[in-house]
């Protein structure tokens, strides 16, 4: 899921010194939009949402909703006679 969801590329600003001074540049990585790690660990009722088209991904949290029983979840058969 991870990897259909894409990369992006950061720009990362590295800084070092040494005994001719400060020197600093900038290091461009591509990364997973969302770690595995990630969508592993989310929370119940979170979701990602993945548009088509150059729209950025989205997380949202949904509210769960306690609908009324319609029907029995369950009506044993009388397997000899076939139901």
């Amino acid at each position: 899921m991870s990897k259909a969801l894409g990369d992006h590329e950061v720009v990362r600003e590295e800084k070092s010194r040494s005994a001719k001074g400060a020197n600093r540049r900038d290091r461009t990585d591509r990364e997973r939009v969302v770690m595995p790690s990630e969508i592993v660990s989310m929370p119940d009722l979170t979701a990602i949402v993945a548009f088509a088209g150059d729209r950025p991904i989205a997380r949202t949290k949904l509210e769960f909703q306690q609908f009324k029983q319609q029907v029995p979840s369950f009506v044993e058969r009388n397997a000899a006679f076939g139901g």
